[in-house]
């Protein structure tokens, strides 16, 4: 049995940004992703160090309560990272995947990833839209 939960956010009917991004990813990505949410369903402690998996933001007072699964492919010589926001309810025990996206070095694709991620984490803390297990 896991002992986290995965959510996706979905704002309005039909739009659900995780699941979009989800599916148009290769089966490849799709599978490192699916490890990843595996690997921290079976992890007591998402602050460990060494957890690779996962990484709260603490730098700025805005992103309070958001963080990211973090995964790479490694495919015909080419290494691309991805990163998937999403909001910890560390009681619950539960993470509500916003979206994802691809990392190119500093720069996310899409650019404006972030504040993407904050206006879903503001429209679900104000009432708005639906909570779906993640499949």
């Amino acid at each position: 049995m896991a002992l986290w939960r995965f959510l996706d956010y979905e704002p309005a009917p039909s739009n659900c940004p995780v699941r979009d991004w989800y599916a148009a990813q290769d089966a490849f990505v799709q599978a490192e992703f699916d490890a990843a949410l595996v690997t921290l369903g079976a992890t007591d402690d998402w602050d460990d160090p060494d957890l690779r998996e996962f990484k709260s933001f603490t730098d700025k007072p805005q992103h309070l309560g958001l963080g990211q699964v973090r995964f790479e492919t490694n495919r015909e010589d080419r290494k691309r990272q991805f990163r998937v926001i999403g909001l910890r309810r560390t009681e619950q025990r539960e993470l509500i995947l916003l979206m994802g996206f691809e990392k190119n070095g500093r720069s996310p694709k899409p650019p404006n990833a972030f504040e993407i991620a904050l206006e879903l984490r503001t429209r679900f803390e104000e009432g708005e839209g639906e909570l779906h297990e993640h499949v």
